[in-house]
């Protein structure tokens, strides 16, 4: 990979409180399905990833096409470093018969002052419930200085535990939300 693939992100997450969130009913967003694969050097994580994008306006629901990437991220917290490239459909499939604990999503882009909120409000049986809001900053200055929304919940930004890589893992939303540590 050239180095024009990669970038820095500065980015903070939060658990949602769903009762307190904005109406989400005409929002435009995309399905997720992530899966990771154990990176050459036995300690990075590689991401496959297909999104489809929705419309959805006045119960019309509009399939705008999908798009496939592989991404890995090397560090985890505030700031950190990420690859990622657009790839095919047939190199997407090629790998998603040895993906680990697929996870199925949708991602949200809500406006919030200067800045968007993607929210991820994760799908099926293990993390059916939990939603995590994400904000990207340009300094670590301004991230330090930003007022999230009364509707977010506890900060999880320096949180392992709710890297993709781990919850592709075993841990159930239940687990996750009781502290309970399930690797």
């Amino acid at each position: 990979m050239s180095n024009e693939h990669l970038k820095t992100e500065i980015e903070r997450k939060f658990i949602v409180m769903p009762p307190a969130m904005p109406s989400l009913a005409e929002t435009e967003y995309i399905n997720c399905r992530s899966g990771f694969i154990q990176g050459i050097d036995g300690e990075n994580i590689i991401r496959f990833r297909e999104e489809q994008r929705i419309r959805n306006t006045a119960g019309n629901v509009e399939h705008l096409g999908k798009r496939y990437f592989i991404s890995a991220k090397f560090e985890d917290g505030l700031v950190r470093t990420k690859m990622e490239v657009e790839i095919d459909e047939a190199t997407f499939k090629l790998h998603c018969n040895s993906l680990q604990s697929a996870l199925q999503k949708k991602r949200y882009w809500l406006p919030y002052g200067d800045k968007t909120i993607e929210l991820d409000v994760f799908e099926g049986n293990r993390l059916n419930g939990l939603i995590i809001a994400e904000v990207k900053f340009a300094t670590t200055e301004e991230a330090a200085n930003f007022a999230p929304p009364i509707w977010f919940g506890k900060e999880v930004t320096e949180d392992v535990l709710y890297t993709g890589r781990m919850l592709s893992g075993t841990q159930t939303f239940t687990e996750l939300a009781s502290g309970a540590t399930v690797l």
